[in-house]
């Protein structure tokens, strides 16, 4: 009988892989990957998935016959990082984009214990296991370019409604945000950082149950030349603005994370 492939970090799968393994765990899907459940298909379609991934994880050595027997063996630990990245409680997804139009996109899966990142490398999704929330959350602050601000010597916070924001975006004037109410430092700090903007995205943070969504926050991302910002949405449709470092987005993300981590069914209903 071969042997089972080692699992060793990151791990790289197709979306047909995916799409085996996350039949095999009877998940309804994976948030943040474009991947079919086999619920949404018939049984003819998701049986020749099942055949094509199965031989694909074949292939590679995660799933390996026994002849002897007419039994077969997958990587268990493979099958638990799938599990474990299924039943998160909370997840952050982040999609941002550089001045160039260069786009990126990361996803993690937080299950207490243990987290597990993917993004998409060259078609393939590609998992790494992380041994804690803060460890995540630091590798995620570090993968942008231009980085967040080490350091920032007096943070600036505001409020304005998601009309008065896309309306500083349009034009982004001082004097238009001064008449909102902001300070003219604050005033002059965005507008600044609108007119030089380097950086923006989103980020999504989910609180879910077997992939089932109960809640989620949304949070902008702008990073300029000298300033870098977060949005948080709020359900009335304020946004609440916050100049940041990087140590202060690792915080208040985990500080997101752990609020939203709390509720349960019953709360979100």
């Amino acid at each position: 009988m071969q042997t089972l492939r080692e699992l060793t970090y990151p791990v790289q799968l197709t979306s047909i892989e995916l799409f085996a393994l996350l039949s095999l765990v009877s998940a309804p899907g994976l948030l943040g990957v474009e991947v079919k459940s086999p619920q949404e298909l018939d049984e003819a379609q998701a049986i020749a998935l099942w055949e094509q991934g199965s031989n694909e994880l074949r292939q590679h050595g995660w799933l390996v016959d026994d002849p002897s027997n007419q039994t077969s063996a997958i990587n268990e630990e493979l099958l638990l990082l799938i599990i474990t990245a299924v039943n998160a409680e909370v997840v952050l997804l982040s999609t941002w984009q550089q001045a160039s139009g260069q786009k990126y996109s990361v996803a993690y899966y937080d299950h207490g214990a243990t987290v597990v990142e993917m993004r998409m490398i060259d078609g393939l999704y590609e998992f790494t296991a992380l041994a804690s929330r803060a460890q995540a959350l630091q590798r995620f602050v570090r993968r942008f370019e231009p980085a967040f601000p080490q350091i920032i010597n007096q943070p600036i916070t505001f409020q304005l409604t998601q009309e008065q924001a896309m309306a500083a975006k349009q034009n982004p004037d001082q004097s238009y945000l001064a008449g909102l109410g902001l300070s003219t430092d604050a005033a002059q700090t965005f507008a600044e950082s609108l007119n030089d903007t380097l950086v923006y995205g989103t980020i999504d943070l989910i609180r879910s149950e077997a992939t089932h969504i109960l809640t989620n926050r949304a949070i902008g991302i702008m990073i300029a030349a000298n300033t870098a910002w977060l949005g948080f949405v709020s359900p009335d449709g304020v946004i609440d603005y916050s100049s940041v470092g990087e140590a202060d987005v690792i915080n208040l993300l985990d500080q997101e994370m752990t609020n939203l981590a709390e509720i349960k069914g019953a709360d979100a209903a």
